[in-house]
């Protein structure tokens, strides 16, 4: 089972654009009667801007995705971590 994520606009004007992401349907129409399900670009700006992140299996524009977090040993034998939200199923 997927958690379908909203991006939501307010307070747009010619300086500004406040938004905020949601799993919550009522919530986001609220905010943005023209709300859209969130691409994993708006993932990765939320976890930017935010430091948050949504968890479990999560539906976006371009279909299926999640959080990964994965720790390997680079080219110079030194430990890194890879992060980010990866599409686990296309839309479509």
């Amino acid at each position: 089972m997927s958690v379908s994520i909203y991006i939501c606009r307010y307070n747009v004007d010619d300086q500004k654009c406040q938004w905020q992401l949601t799993e919550d349907k009522l919530f986001a129409q609220s905010l943005d009667p023209s709300y859209q399900i969130a691409s994993i670009a708006d993932l990765h700006d939320w976890v930017a801007a935010t430091g948050e992140t949504f968890n479990g299996i999560l539906s976006v524009r371009e279909g299926l995705c999640k959080w990964i977090e994965r720790e390997f040993i680079d080219e110079f034998g030194e430990m890194d971590v890879e992060y980010g939200y990866v599409i686990i199923s296309n839309c479509c």
